[in-house]
Formats: C-alpha cells, structure tokens, sequence
C-alpha cells in the first residue's frame, strides 16, 4: 500500500475483495428494502437488482471535503494556537491527539486546565473563525486531487460533494480557488439548518457499488445507511487505527488509491 504523510500503512482492496464489498452493499439495500417494506425480497427482484447493477456502467463517488479533497490541517492547528495562548503543541503534537480522536473539549480541560465557561468560550470562537476567509485562504487541494477527480469522470462516472459547512457560499467560493469545482457534478454543503443525510439523499438513488469517500467514522457510518461501498481516507483527520473501529469496506492511504478501487467492467 501507499504509505501516508503520517507513515501508517494502507490497505487498497484487491479486485475480489471489492467485489465482496460491493456484494455487501447489495444486501445492505436487500436488508433496507425487507425493513421498509416488512416483506422478503423475491429470488427474481434480487436477480433484478443484480442486472441494474450490472449494466450501469457508471459509478456515482460521494466525497467529503476537508481531511478528504482538502488538507485543512495547518488551518485547525493554527487557529487552535491563536485561540489558546497557552498552546505548548506545534503541529505535529497536535494532530497525533486529533488523528486519535483527542476532541479539543478534552485537550482544553486535561491539558490546561479550561473550566465549562472557557470551553464554551473556545467553542464559541472557533465557530466565529474556524471559516473565516483567512482562516480558508490556509486550505489546499491535496497534491494529486485534482488528476484523480478528472481521470474518474473521463471515466465516466458522477462525482459529488457531500460536506458540513456553515456558510454554503464560502464553501463554494473555496472550491472554485482550488479548483475542485469544476471536477464535481453537485455540491452539497449542509449549512447551518441541514445535514449530511439529507444532502446524500438528494444525489440518490444509488446503486449497489456507488461509492462514500471520507476520512471520519462519521462518513463510513452514513455510507453504509445508504447502501454504499465505504472508502475511509487514512490520510485525513483520523488515524488508520481509528479508521478501522468502523469497519470501512477499504482503506486509502491517497486519493490516487482510488483508481485502484475503481472497477473496470463498470467504465
């Protein structure tokens, strides 16, 4: 596997593993639809679905953003180190205690002593900050994103954002300086009045296959509520370690990884 910029190794899954997944993301939906609908599903409806699946020859990738697309690590840390003056970590430091799920509630309590006001206090700022446009001008594309989003689309699959934003137009505005934009067939920011599910939700319906690109448990939790094949991103604000309590379908330690993932016979 290809090793991250945190040096943790990766793990892409081989063709017959990832057709299991996409298998297991078939029953998901099978289980989803016997629930819904309180009745089995039929051996020639499972054949039916099976032959949907087969002859779309495209694949629909739902990406988050930040961890995911974008390397926004120096924008976390540094506004963490204005907001706290006391901040004894450099960067490093800091993202070993994110990357293991080290929230900055409990940072702030253990290591420098924050009463309930202050942490409130904190939160409240971040919040103010955290998408500012200075606070955004920090954030890059990662190295190879770009090529990536493109080869799959000439590939001739459907390429969608899926992310948690406060401010829709900012979120946009950035995705068109990096360039990530116009790699994307929708967008969708929550905002402050909606959430992730719900803007999944709005790209579907999908197929057994189609695919949820993330770097937090959170991604692979929604992923698999929706049917999809779970792809976690070891690269991005969790750790590998962390990753794998959520059981994603693979682990990928650069974007590039996912043109390894993609299924031939489907392009």
């Amino acid at each position: 596997g290809v090793v991250n910029r945190f040096r943790q190794p990766t793990e892409v899954l081989c063709p017959q593993k990832l057709a299991t997944a996409r298998k297991n993301a078939l029953r998901r939906v099978l289980a989803q639809n016997f629930r819904k609908h309180k009745k089995k599903t039929t051996i020639k409806e499972k054949r039916c679905q099976m032959i949907i699946f087969d002859d779309r020859k495209r694949t629909d990738y739902l990406f988050d953003l930040d961890g995911t697309l974008v390397d926004a690590s120096d924008r976390l840390y540094r506004l963490f180190a204005a907001l706290v003056p006391e901040c004894d970590l450099d960067k490093r430091a800091y993202w070993a205690l994110k990357r293991d799920k080290v929230v900055h509630s409990r940072i702030l309590r253990e290591r420098y002593g924050y009463s309930d006001a202050a942490v409130a206090d904190f939160e409240r700022r971040w919040l103010a900050e955290i998408e500012s446009a200075p606070s955004l001008a920090r954030d890059r594309a990662y190295p190879d994103v770009i090529a990536v989003l493109r080869e799959l689309r000439r590939r001739g699959h459907r390429l969608y954002l899926v992310t948690a934003r406060q401010f829709p137009d900012a979120a946009r505005e950035e995705l068109g300086r990096l360039g990530l934009g116009s790699c994307l067939d929708g967008i969708g920011v929550t905002g402050p009045d909606r959430d992730k599910a719900r803007e999944i939700r709005a790209f579907g319906p999908f197929a057994p296959g189609d695919m949820m690109v993330g770097d937090t448990g959170h991604e692979v939790c929604l992923g698999r509520a929706f049917g999809l094949v779970t792809v976690a991103c070891t690269y991005g604000f969790l750790s590998e370690g962390r990753l794998r309590e959520y059981a994603p379908d693979a682990l990928i330690g650069s974007p590039s990884d996912l043109l390894s993932l993609d299924c031939p016979s489907r392009t």
